[in-house]
């Protein structure tokens, strides 16, 4: 089916995992065209050599004046600094959006500067990716049947942002609209806070005590528990750092939780710890069941308010 990609020009910035997925489901879906850009050659011509991309170039100004739309893959650190070094670059009228998971900083350092030229910024995050990097574990099915924040904003271009949601849409997302303030919040809370808890996790287990006997005792809950610890430090200091005041109330909220297993703990109170223990059980049987990718019902396949397909206009 025609969707509004088959006559979009559209310019990936950033070709690992997130980016050259994006590509290669790009052109499975027959966008009219795929650029890439990217700080490494030798990847611009993996991802031409793989199908990601149609073309490729280090210089940010042979290709962004070309196309319809930017699609900012790069690492947080990097995503506010190639906009701004290339704010005469994009092409009047162009739409800019990202795929980071906070919202805020890019936001507010970006969409005004954005629009005095005369291009539209709308935020986005699809819920994709893993502790894997680089384009060799890219896949073009990375964004089947998941969820994709668009953070709007008071006075955003209404037709830019259908546009976006028609972009995500036969990517493979469902597209939810949330409040910036709500979507940095809730990311701080369900995976920011999550790596630094893995991390903690890790640190705590095999930085101190007898080390020599957990390495063997450490097993598939400690390996399920601090999968995200292997993730970049970099990227996730990064994520710390735009998303301070969020990350730091998870923490404190995270905290307050703990705190109450301690106390019960101390006041042998098992009754407690048993409650605490089965809210937790069936708060978590109820989101995988209901809410999760691999659930038994995932709302972007079976939920007629997220699947809703554009026509062949791009209008839903």
């Amino acid at each position: 089916m025609k969707t509004i990609l088959t006559k979009t020009r559209v310019a990936i910035v950033g070709l690992g995992q997130l980016g050259a997925s994006l590509g290669l489901r790009l052109k499975e879906l027959g966008a009219k065209s795929v650029f890439g850009i990217d700080l490494d050659a030798a990847v611009i011509q993996q991802a031409v050599d793989a199908g990601a991309i149609d073309y490729g170039n280090t210089d940010a100004g042979e290709i962004l004046p070309a196309v319809d739309m930017t699609v900012i893959c790069t690492p947080l650190a990097a995503a506010i600094p190639f906009i701004q070094e290339n704010l005469e670059e994009f092409r009047f009228g162009s739409i800019v959006t990202d795929v980071g998971s906070v919202k805020g900083a890019i936001i507010d350092a970006v969409r005004e500067p954005l629009l005095a030229k005369g291009i539209y910024f709308i935020g986005s995050h699809p819920m994709v990716g893993s502790e894997q990097s680089g384009i060799d574990s890219a896949s073009s099915d990375l964004y089947a049947d998941r969820i994709c924040f668009v953070t709007p904003t008071e006075d955003d271009d209404d037709e830019a942002l259908q546009l976006v949601h028609d972009f995500w849409r036969p990517v493979g997302c469902c597209v939810i609209d949330l409040d910036v303030e709500r979507h940095d919040r809730a990311c701080a809370e369900t995976s920011h806070l999550l790596h630094l808890t893995a991390a903690a996790a890790v640190n705590s287990v095999l930085g101190q005590g007898d080390v020599e006997a957990k390495l063997f005792a450490c097993a598939g809950g400690f390996r399920d528990h601090t999968r995200i610890a292997a993730g970049d430090p970099g990227l996730w200091t990064e994520v710390c750092k735009q998303n301070a005041p969020a990350v730091l109330a998870a923490i404190q909220a995270h905290e307050s939780e703990l705190a109450k297993f301690r106390k019960a703990v101390e006041l042998e109170d098992w009754t407690s710890i048993s409650a605490m223990l089965g809210t937790a059980a069936e708060s978590r049987a109820k989101w995988y069941s209901d809410y999760s990718h691999d659930g038994g019902r995932n709302i972007c396949r079976d939920d007629k308010e997220f699947n809703r397909e554009p026509n062949e206009e791009g209008e839903s």
